[in-house]
């Protein structure tokens, strides 16, 4: 669990930048079934580290009061459902992150930016570097 939660905040020490987007499963099953960990477990230790950047839990339990259960303790930025079509999941994702953008920045409707929305809209893979550093990926 160490060496995820290292890959996902990054390393100065080897200029790894921490990851964009993190999506965990609410039950993570480990060791072939023998311990069950929870991702808002996860979530809760991303940030003790601080980190800043958006988690989603996905989860077959995915009703209002499980989202709400989910994101209650603030370590979490939103909820997808399992049931979710792969155009669902891409467009929650994008609006869970350009939410959370507006309310930890001012980012800039920029080229990247809008040149990346036009692609998910349409349904195209797409790679980009927005001007706040961060990346954005989709295939």
């Amino acid at each position: 669990m160490e060496d995820f939660i290292g890959s996902v905040i990054g390393c100065e020490e080897s200029s790894n930048r921490p990851a964009d987007i993190v999506i965990l499963d609410q039950h993570i099953e480990l060791n072939g079934g023998e311990s069950l960990v929870l991702g808002t477990r996860i979530a809760h230790d991303l940030r003790l580290r601080h980190y800043e950047g958006l988690v989603l839990i996905r989860s077959a339990n995915s009703n209002t009061i499980d989202c709400e259960n989910y994101m209650s303790s603030g370590d979490v930025d939103g909820c997808l459902g399992k049931s979710q079509s792969h155009t669902e999941l891409v467009q929650s994702i994008a609006k869970a992150y350009w939410e959370k953008q507006e309310k930890t920045s001012s980012v800039s409707s920029g080229r990247s930016e809008v040149r990346t929305a036009e692609l998910l809209r349409r349904g195209d893979s797409c790679h980009s570097r927005k001007k706040d550093g961060t990346n954005f990926e989709y295939t």
